[in-house]
This record gives structure tokens, sequence and C-alpha cells, in this order.
């Protein structure tokens, strides 16, 4: 759904329940039945994340996919993983994670927070007894060329997880900050990598990537966005810098739309997501940043920018945050421009863009 008027328009049809938070044109829309996801963001009347044209509360195995920005939990595959069968045959979501039963939880003022107290099943069948807190709250940032215009907004993240059983959780669970971007026409995603980085610090899931999908400027990686295909890349941690961005022309009007995340990487934190193909690693290793391209087209066209927190030891009633920043602008294109290459990846150009 492209713009804010669709969105509440759907919502209010299906009777879904919401917050619509604003401040002067800023927007954004938190669903607390669909895993308490901000749903849709602006700034005026345009959509500048990925919301799908139809919902359900009821699992993604009927449709449960509705876009926005979401928390889930690492790994994916593996004998440990939460989405897939110990045979990597089958995929599902667990639906005690998403959408969940998210209910309201003490926030600080200008926050809204929201809980999902529920079990994690691994795919050999161990359980974690977990509750998750997503926490969020934005700020308005003026424009520099235009005082007083409101042109971009930073969405802060606290995503919380909290060991509510009775035995240690040693480094079994990751928090991972997944955020829906439209790509029904072509965009680009950016993820600046530390000096030194090793080439085979980037590498891709599934299978090898189609061609002209990937290409480097200086030390940043660029990934192109557009339904049709789908392809995903990863960066381990000792390379990421903790920072990754789409771009594209806006939908709705002139100029681009920027969505970029900003988070803290450990070098020597254990990640848990990972290809397949590669060994669990139990001290190190596993991507700290990735990009996926889905297959759908048309309205049903998106890509992602993820986020993983390193998994640490949890003893009884610990907990563990994982803070982010969401940036997201819609300005003319020479500012955009301007913003990733002081902010994002410098040396970045426009004809890097151009696919």
């Amino acid at each position: 759904m492209r713009t804010l008027e669709e969105l509440l328009r759907a919502l209010e049809r299906d009777g879904i329940e919401h917050r619509l938070i604003t401040a002067r044109s800023c927007w954004m829309i938190v669903a607390p039945p669909l895993g308490a996801r901000i749903l849709g963001a602006g700034i005026g009347e345009e959509n500048l994340l990925w919301t799908a044209p139809g919902f359900s509360t009821r699992g993604w195995s009927d449709g449960g996919n509705v876009g926005g920005a979401r928390t889930w939990i690492a790994p994916e595959g593996g004998p440990h993983g939460f989405f897939f069968s110990t045979d990597g045959e089958r995929w599902d979501v667990p639906r005690e994670l998403d959408p969940g039963d998210y209910r309201p939880a003490p926030a600080e003022e200008g926050w809204v927070s929201f809980r999902n107290v529920f079990t994690a099943r691994s795919a050999d069948g161990t359980s974690y007894p977990v509750a998750i807190t997503r926490s969020m709250c934005f700020e308005e940032l003026a424009s520099a060329q235009a005082p007083g215009r409101t042109s971009a907004v930073q969405i802060l993240f606290r995503h919380e997880i909290e060991n509510t059983g009775s035995a240690p959780i040693d480094r079994r669970l990751g928090l991972w900050c997944i955020v829906q971007v439209p790509s029904e026409k072509t965009g680009t995603i950016l993820i600046p990598l530390r000096d030194g980085a090793p080439a085979d610090s980037v590498h891709p899931y599934f299978a090898e990537l189609p061609t002209g999908v990937l290409r480097t400027s200086g030390r940043t990686v660029l990934l192109k966005a557009l339904g049709g295909q789908k392809y995903k890349i990863g960066v381990s941690a000792p390379a990421a810098t903790g920072g990754i961005a789409f771009v594209r022309p806006s939908r709705t009007g002139k100029g681009w739309i920027l969505v970029s995340l900003a988070f803290a990487v450990d070098r020597s934190g254990v990640y848990l997501d990972r290809p397949s193909h590669e060994p669990e690693a139990e001290s190190s290793g596993g991507d700290a940043v990735q990009a996926y391209n889905d297959p759908g087209e048309g309205e049903l066209a998106f890509s992602e920018i993820e986020a993983h927190a390193p998994a640490v030891r949890l003893g009884p009633g610990q907990r563990q945050s994982f803070h982010i920043e969401m940036t997201i602008a819609a300005r003319p294109e020479h500012e955009i421009m301007e913003y990733i290459q002081r902010d994002v990846a410098p040396g970045v150009t426009p004809s890097d863009l151009s696919w």
C-alpha cells in the first residue's frame, strides 16, 4: 500500500487494531495484532515501507506476511533454527512469534511498547520460554536545505528478549530486525564494509546470485532491489559497520526515498544466522547484516534490509536489548545522495545506483 490513506482504509475495513502516531507531517502505524510491527511509516502521504495489499492475523501460512518492520529470532535454519524443519525441506513462521500475542507494556514518555510471551521451539525440539518486547518512538529531522520543512524522520527501536524460564539460555537465540521495502521498480540496497574486510565476508544464500545484481563501490556493497527474483546476501560481523540502507525513486511523486538502519555490531560476537551450506559456529561467525530480494512482482514486490544482534547467555529473568535507529527520508535526489555520501556510504555516486 503506497499511501497513509490506503493503509488506514484497509485496517479499518478489516477491523485490525492499530495506532497512528504523528508529528506534523511524519507518521507511523503500529499494529499489535500483526506482530506489533510498524506496518507503515512516512512523511506526508507516501508510505516509505512495503505493506502487503491484504492482512491476516492467522499466521504466515495463511497470508501473514503483511510487510513493515518486524522482530524475529535467529537462527532461521539448521538443527537449532526456528523456521525450517530439521531436514531443511519445510519452512514456516511459528504463530507464537508472528503474529504472536503482543500486549501493551509500560513505556517511557513518547514511546509505545508491546510484549509477547511465548515458547520458542527449535527444529531439534528444544523449548525456550521467552518474552519479546518491541518499543518504538520517532522524531523529526529537519531539512538543512529548507529549515522548518520536515523531510526525514528517525524511528528509534528497542528490541528486547527476556528469558522467562528457570534454566539459562546459552547463546541459542538472536534478535533479528527485518524491514520490508517496496521494489516493484528498481532500487538499491547499500551495505558499507569495514576497511580490510575479506572478500568472503559477503556471501550468497540459497544459490549463486543472478548475474548483474551485485556490485561494489569502494568499501560499499550494492545489491539490486527489484521484484521477480529470489536472492539474498549476508555480511559477517567482522566486516559489518552496523549500517544498511535502501534507496529508490519515490512511488507517489518527485524525488527519492531512503530507508536506513544503524546499529551496534560486536565484531567478535556470536551471530547465529548463516547460509545453510556453512557449518554452525559456537564461538564466532554468522552474519550481522543481511539483504533479501523476493520473487513477488507488482504490488507483491518487496526487498528486505535486516540487522542481527549477537546471541548472548541469558540467565533466568535476564534480558538483552538491541537498539536500532531507522531513518526514513523523502527528498530530492541530490539531497538523498548527500545523505548517503555523508552518513551511509562515502564514495558512492549516482552512477553506482543506476542499474
